[in-house]
């Protein structure tokens, strides 16, 4: 249980062997411009690293010679989520940034995510527009997939991004109330984020989906802003096929789960495991019939999975289904577990959410 929650902001940074990348990190915290009153801390968490971070990034903090509280905590288990979650504990203050270890802040970054955060109360979570840092030449097809990389713009414009379902983890800024509300709801996250050298996904779209469903909104603001490094090895069409139609593959299932539970529940109508699976099965189906009709569809299709391709959209999209339907014929027994899980979930929600007071919620959620 989370138990601390004072009026400030925290910044955590999860990292796994982040040494060579957390010297610009810490210097854009150490050159934020905040006003005396605001207080705010830095909370490093080594999440299972073997290439010195906890000390590497101990010895930048003093030569940066910043007065602004710096603490670092060491989780064993892999995985963002797990690192999250210490994170989280550690945390003194109501309102988090979420800073990966290759995101530099603007100046103004940590004052402007607490001013707007006070400023407008149904906001839960706030995304922010991340510039790309490349150090090599950028590939031609890296524009069009740019969003993969949690790089540009999230929304045409600033405003609600609650019909986009979620905000990138990098540089997301967070009520910590979502996170104690969901412990507090006994629920366990599925989705656990990046997991070492893994392209595992989906904790951040996984905490927005549940931050809406408990009434907050999602926000999207330009005039929040970051410099996003993206290291050579990663601007490799092979990286970008494997973090779409791997990474992502398996957590859309479980946003259809959410999805389908939450309405179900909010509907007062019944929901069935069996039917939500048959219909996701014909999905995936369907898209791989409508991929490979036809004489040249079946030998372009052949070669989009034969022959990778930069910037192929055809390979994108066979891969991602395969890929769902391995998943869901491998894993069907735990999805089905898990679905009763978030059916039970959206239901205890459904009584938090309908009561207006603050007391009366805190009320239910420890009857749960």
């Amino acid at each position: 249980m989370y138990l601390k929650q004072s009026n400030g902001i925290s910044v955590l940074i999860c990292t796994y062997n982040g040494a060579n990348r957390l010297g610009k990190t810490l210097a854009h915290l150490a050159a934020q411009v905040t006003v005396d009153s605001l207080k705010w801390e830095i909370i490093l968490i080594d999440n299972n690293s073997n290439d010195n971070t906890s000390e590497i990034s101990k010895n930048i903090w003093q030569q940066l010679s910043c007065k602004i509280p710096f603490y670092i905590f060491k989780e064993p288990r892999p995985g963002k989520s797990f690192a999250l979650e210490t994170g989280v504990s550690k945390s003194n203050y109501d309102i988090l940034i979420i800073c990966d270890d290759d995101n530099w802040l603007q100046e103004n970054y940590v004052q402007y995510a607490y001013d707007f955060l006070q400023k407008n109360r149904t906001v839960g979570i706030l995304g922010s527009f991340a510039e790309p840092y490349l150090d090599s030449a950028k590939p031609l097809w890296f524009d069009k997939y740019e969003n993969v990389f949690a790089i540009g713009r999230q929304m045409p414009q600033t405003g609600i991004a609650n019909k986009r379902n979620y905000l990138f983890g990098a540089g997301m800024v967070i009520r910590k109330e979502i996170y104690t509300t969901v412990a507090a709801l006994n629920h366990e996250m599925f989705l656990t984020c990046r997991k070492g050298n893994e392209l595992s996904s989906g904790g951040d779209s996984e905490i927005c989906l549940l931050a809406m469903q408990l009434g907050y909104d999602l926000y999207y603001d330009e005039g929040l802003q970051f410099t996003h490094y993206i290291s050579p090895g990663r601007l490799k069409w092979s990286y970008c096929v494997e973090m779409i139609t791997k990474g992502f593959a398996s957590p859309q299932i479980y946003y259809a789960i959410y999805d389908y539970c939450f309405n179900a529940v909010n509907k007062n109508e019944a929901a069935d495991f069996e039917n939500l699976y048959r219909w996701n099965m014909r999905k995936q189906k369907r898209i791989l019939l409508n991929e490979i009709s036809g004489a040249g569809n079946f030998f372009s299709s052949v070669a989009a999975l034969l022959f990778s391709k930069p910037g192929n959209d055809k390979e994108i999209r066979i891969k991602t289904a395969i890929n769902k339907l391995r998943y869901m014929q491998k894993n069907k027994k735990q999805l089905a577990a898990d679905f009763e899980k978030i059916l039970a979930l959206a239901k205890r929600m459904q009584q938090v959410k309908a009561l207006p007071m603050e007391q009366d919620k805190q009320q239910i959620i420890q009857q749960q």
